[in-house]
């Protein structure tokens, strides 16, 4: 189950597309997956539907009793585990009611709500908090929000800067481990690239001013027509203020778009650029962007410079028009370099490469209680093998530089898979597997351990100690 505060596509924005990404993902290899959220507007025509068939998604209706209705949903959801990608707009209590149930609970740290009440860690001026513990504004809300995520199993971050920022604070270090979010490629894949004399500059995501879209406007009026901005994202109520800024005829206010047109809008860029004046934790549209070959102009402040490797990134200093003045003119200048797409030998971090990481991090909190045999305990290897169903059975795929198809398995085989990856007991997929197919208790014990040492030695299974 993800428990996240909004969802697509009311909601649109980094959290909201990587827990729908995730989901998908989850529910592609094979489990069960379930999103709970809460929207903050009354969007509740449908309190229960399946998602395009991908899975389960239930809006819980009530905000001001939420809590019972979300007690229900556990009992009849019956998850095995609680991915956590955002509360806001819960309780806090939410944790106390997962944990009483005795399901394990992932936290996915994507912004800093459970330290910032205004979440961004700026001030009211837009200055960014300098102090970071002793906030008048936040020490209560810290507070209530620290002692319950106590009660959490483990804490994913999306960058060392988030990590560091919550042990700052004061949250266990242990507990916190970071976790690069990966992207659905399909979106940007074999994308068509449309011709362009001029440099041709993109922004994508939440128009605010926070992202720095009045500071790009800023830098753009300066410029000459060797370049082009286009500023795609929901506008509202911000639209009119940053009509009036613009002086250029090359700056174009695009308006809201969809996970679908993403592929169209990048066809038609060169360059994206990212100007966040406060510390964003991570950016999923840098990494889109690099997916399909362009370069990224962004600011070197919290997490957005982590994660690039030898891609083409341009840094300027963040909240300083002229440092990104000058380096927009620095691609101008180089625009031979820039306008070159380039996907060969580039690495972005992929969805079901995150996924088949956290499916192994489920895999490791569940087994913690669960005992195959008497003396042994053992975990499915998903750092190196992935399984899907196959027509009579399920394939299991071996990594081994590249991927390899050492194993089908059909018939007993394929029953035992199934059970074991449910977490059943070893005597639990005996008798199972014993009723099933009318056989000697005793000689399906024998031919599961050898099978079981048949997997351990091909390291599709380990041992834990």
């Amino acid at each position: 189950m993800y428990l996240v505060h909004q969802f697509l596509p009311s909601a649109f924005a980094g959290t909201e597309i990587y827990t729908y990404d995730l989901a998908k993902e989850m529910s592609r290899r094979g489990n069960d997956v379930c999103i709970v959220s809460m929207p903050h507007k009354l969007d509740y025509k449908f309190p229960k539907y399946s998602y395009k068939g991908e899975f389960n998604f239930i809006k819980v209706k009530n905000k001001h009793n939420h809590l019972k209705t979300f007690k229900q949903i556990l009992k009849d959801y019956k998850p095995d585990i609680v991915h956590i990608q955002h509360l806001q707009y819960f309780s806090p209590r939410i944790i106390e009611i997962i944990k009483a149930m005795h399901i394990p609970i992932i936290l996915h740290l994507h912004d800093y709500f459970y330290i910032c009440k205004r979440i961004r860690l700026l001030t009211r001026d837009g200055k960014i908090c300098s102090s970071s513990r002793n906030c008048i504004g936040c020490r209560d809300w810290r507070a209530i929000w620290k002692r319950h995520i106590e009660d959490v199993d483990l804490i994913l971050a999306n960058s060392h800067f988030t990590r560091n920022i919550y042990i700052k604070i004061g949250f266990d270090p242990k507990k916190i481990i970071v976790n690069y979010p990966g992207i659905d490629t399909n979106r940007v894949k074999k994308i068509k690239h449309a011709k362009s004399s001029i440099l041709r500059f993109a922004f994508l995501g939440t128009v605010i001013k926070e992202k720095g879209v009045e500071l790009l406007i800023d830098a753009f009026n300066k410029l000459d027509r060797r370049a082009s901005l286009q500023i795609w994202g929901r506008v509202d109520s911000y639209r009119l203020s940053l009509l009036k800024r613009i002086k250029s005829l090359n700056i174009e206010i695009k308006g809201e778009y969809g996970l679908s047109e993403i592929k169209d809008i990048l066809s038609g860029v060169d360059v994206v650029i990212i100007p966040s004046i406060w510390p964003e934790p991570w950016s999923i549209v840098k990494t889109e962007a690099l997916a399909a070959g362009l370069g990224v102009l962004a600011s070197s402040i919290g997490g957005i410079p982590e994660g690039i490797g030898d891609n083409r990134v341009l840094l300027f200093k963040s909240n300083d028009v002229n440092s990104l003045l000058e380096a927009i003119k620095s691609m101008i200048a180089n625009r031979d370099f820039w306008k070159v797409k380039k996907t060969n030998g580039r690495y972005v971090k992929t969805i079901e490469e995150d996924a088949q990481r956290i499916e192994y991090i489920y895999t490791q909190l569940l087994v913690k209680n669960r005992e195959l045999s008497q003396s042994k305990k053992f975990i499915l290897n998903s750092n190196n093998i992935r399984w899907f169903p196959v027509k009579g059975g399920i394939a299991i795929h071996k990594f081994n530089g590249k991927w390899k198809w050492p194993y089908i398995l059909k018939d007993v085989g394929k029953r035992f898979w199934e059970l074991f990856t449910v977490f059943k007991s070893f005597d639990e997929i005996v008798r199972t597997i014993s009723l099933e197919y009318n056989a000697d208790k005793k000689e399906v014990e024998t031919d599961i351990k050898s099978f079981m040492d048949e997997l351990y030695k091909e390291k599709i299974i380990l041992e834990v100690e």
